[in-house]
């Protein structure tokens, strides 16, 4: 097994209360010919040269950094899926059983805008090309802000923390 921290390049800078960024650093797991990744979120303030200390010591400790658990738990879901020869939906099913609410067709973060009807636009566009969200996260600092774009475009919405209203 191989471990390594990627950094991407955003093609678009994200902006949130927190601050902006530009690319995103991911721990990438490797296993033969699978490939797993997992984000560092810059607000959980886990260390990726510290996390990949922790996966390359000989023994693994009981408790690992969050970013390291997402990505080998993905990695046994990768084998699980290629072992078997089933989606990870059908393993879920087999364990969970059948799902009891409707699966949302996906979810969508949009950074915090500079002017509302370029964002409107950008969320549009989106909406068009298919990608659809069940519901949207709106880094928006105002609430009237909030409901004038997801009225406009009919998205349900998740408010943020108070200390950014």
């Amino acid at each position: 097994m191989h471990f390594e921290i990627k950094t991407l390049h955003l093609s678009e800078p994200f902006r949130i209360a927190h601050g902006t960024s530009a690319t995103r650093q991911v721990l990438r797991v490797s296993n033969g010919e699978l490939v797993t990744e997992a984000p560092f979120v810059p607000y959980y303030g886990e260390d990726p040269a510290l996390t990949l200390a922790v996966l390359n010591q000989a023994v693994l400790p009981e408790v690992l950094p969050r970013t390291a658990g997402l990505a080998l738990n993905l990695l046994r879901h990768d084998i699980i899926g290629h072992q078997t020869g089933r989606t990870l939906a059908a393993y879920a099913e087999s364990k969970l059983g059948m799902p009891v609410h409707h699966t949302p067709p996906g979810c969508r973060s949009f950074s915090i805008p500079e002017d509302l009807d370029v964002f409107a636009d950008k969320v549009r566009v989106v909406s068009m090309a298919g990608k659809n969200c069940g519901r949207c996260f709106l880094a928006i600092p105002r609430p009237s802000s909030r409901m004038k774009v997801c009225k406009r475009w009919r998205m349900s919405w998740l408010w943020p923390t108070s200390s950014m209203a």
